[in-house]
Parts: structure tokens; C-alpha cells; sequence
């Protein structure tokens, strides 16, 4: 797939949220080979930096500090698909969007934002830099969206829209496409988008470091909801490497893999972070049922670690 192809990715243009779902279980829209030539999990000084950054961000908050560590990447999108570690080119596209959420979170908490990005965009970033920032201003609801939208689009080259050799005209009306689809992009709100796979809740962790809300733990939290005995889950493991896919099977596997990321990565996150502790504690006592016990024994095991 050419750059065009890339922009439509990274412009967030699939259906709803359904696309990132179907992208994460390989199923999704054609990707592009990308490829990165060096070793599996060596990260660029400035990625380094940009990461370290974003984790814990809403601690100790600092807007141009942060976008000019992310201008800092020179390739961008080598950056989203390394960090994946993977080689799985549609990742790509998945750490873009988590990085958009990221922004989108700071610019509806910081409306100002969205003025103050753009300008520093246009005037040091790359094409796929303002194309993952146009995306988070689009799901940011920001007003005057538009407009700076505008201005971050028109700041993209004719050559990353169109690497072809189209006509001029071919190339205005590519770019009128595609800025017409970004338009389109809901208002993030992810209180109502509906979390199939662990994948996804890099968008919930992603929107709650940037602003410390509580409410997106909680979300990572009801998703402890579906275990499956030991045996069961070997059995219908092994039901899958017979290929013996039933929908059942798959939804159960789905659900429980569902749940044991978000057991992870909240226990992983807890252990860093006070505020997810005092969140996952406040969820463990009013939550009934399995979430709520899992949350327990998550606890529980992290004060048998200290």
C-alpha cells in the first residue's frame, strides 16, 4: 500500500470502532508492508523519551514538552510499529490511534490545545505527525475543530497524499476526500465504545494517562468479569489447535484473554501508580460478582509482593 493508503489508515476513516477490533484480530482493512530494519525492541533515544513521557503524563503535566518530544521522532510511523514489537504491519495503525487518543484526551481536558499543537505541527512536524494529530482533534470535539483541522490538513504534502504522479486536480480532489472523511470522525467518548480485545484497552490506559481520570481504570476494571476454570480453558485451547472453532469456544477464549489483560495490566500499573491502586481498592469493595473478587485477589497478590 502506497502513503495514500497510509493516510486513510491513519486518518481514523474506518467504521466505527469496530474496525480497530477486526484490525487487532488480523482481519481488518488491507495494511501496508512496513518495514523496520533493527532489532526487536532497540528504541530510539527520542522514543525512549516521548514513551517515558506519556506514561504517568497527567502527574506532572507539561503540553510542549510532551509534542516536542513526540515532533523529536523522525519516523514516526516506524516508531508506531516497532513499538508493537511485531510483525504484524496493521499494529501500525493501532499504536497510531492509541497515540491519538492520548492527544485527544489532553485537548477536551485543555481545549486550548488543539490551537497550540497544530501551530507547533506545521511548523516541525512531519506529514504522519499532523495526520495522527489531525485525527485526535477530530475525536476531540474541540471547537472550532474544523478550522484547525483545516489547517493541519492543508499543511500535508501533495506528495504523501499522492505518490502516483496524479494531476494536480487528481490530488486537490484526493485531499478533499480524505479531509471530508476526517470530518466525519466521532467525538471520542469512550464510555461508549465497546472493548472486544486487549488491544483496546491501550486506549483506556492510554486516555487515563493523560488525565489521570479514574473513570477509565474502572472501565479496565469491569473487564474482569469472565474466567475460565483451568480445564476448561485447556480444553477449549486445544479445541482451537484442532481447529475446532466453534463461536462459542471463540467468544469464551476472547472473553477470558479479555480479562486476564486487564488483570495484568492493572496489576502491573497498581503496583506503579497510587492512583489505580486507590481506584482498583474503591472498585474491589463496591463491585459484586467475579470483577469485583478478581480485583481482590489482584490486590491481594501485590501486597504479598511488597
Amino acid at each position: 500500500m502506497s502513503k495514500p493508503g497510509w493516510l486513510v489508515l491513519l486518518a481514523g476513516v474506518w467504521v466505527g470502532w469496530l474496525g480497530t477490533a477486526l484490525a487487532l484480530e488480523g482481519n481488518g482493512p488491507e495494511r501496508p508492508p512496513l518495514k523496520v530494519d533493527r532489532p526487536i525492541q532497540v528504541f530510539t533515544p527520542e522514543e525512549l523519551a516521548f514513551s517515558k513521557r506519556t506514561m504517568g503524563y497527567y502527574k506532572n503535566p507539561d503540553p510542549e514538552a510532551l509534542m516536542n518530544a513526540f515532533l523529536a521522532i523522525k519516523d514516526i510511523l516506524a516508531f508506531f510499529q516497532h513499538s508493537k514489537r511485531t510483525a504484524d504491519d496493521g499494529r501500525a495503525v493501532i499504536a497510531s490511534q492509541i497515540t491519538a487518543v492520548f492527544f485527544a484526551s489532553m485537548i477536551r481536558k485543555q481545549p486550548a490545545l488543539a490551537s497550540t499543537f497544530s501551530r507547533m505541527v506545521i511548523a516541525k512536524g512531519t506529514d504522519p505527525h499532523r495526520i495522527v494529530l489531525a485525527d485526535a482533534i477530530a475525536m476531540s470535539g474541540v471547537k472550532d475543530r474544523e478550522e484547525i483541522l483545516n489547517k493541519v490538513f492543508k499543511s500535508v504534502s501533495d506528495g504523501f497524499l499522492n505518490d502516483k504522479g496524479k494531476d494536480p486536480a487528481q490530488v486537490a480532489k484526493d485531499r478533499e476526500t480524505l479531509f471530508a472523511r476526517m470530518k466525519q470522525q466521532p467525538v471520542l467518548d469512550l464510555t461508549k465504545v465497546t472493548i472486544v480485545h486487549p488491544g483496546q484497552l491501550d486506549l483506556l490506559w492510554s486516555a487515563f494517562f493523560a488525565t489521570g481520570e479514574k473513570d477509565y481504570v474502572v472501565r479496565v476494571a469491569k473487564k474482569l468479569d469472565f474466567w475460565l476454570p483451568q480445564e476448561e480453558l485447556s480444553r477449549k485451547m486445544d479445541a482451537l489447535s484442532a481447529s475446532q472453532r466453534t463461536p462459542e469456544v471463540m467468544a469464551d477464549v476472547r472473553r477470558h484473554a479479555l480479562s486476564a489483560a486487564a488483570g495484568w495490566s492493572l496489576g502491573a500499573n497498581a503496583k506503579r501508580f497510587p492512583e489505580v491502586k486507590s481506584a482498583l481498592e474503591k472498585f474491589a469493595t463496591s463491585e459484586p460478582g467475579t470483577a469485583g473478587n478478581a480485583a481482590k485477589s489482584i490486590l491481594q497478590l501485590l501486597k504479598e509482593a511488597n
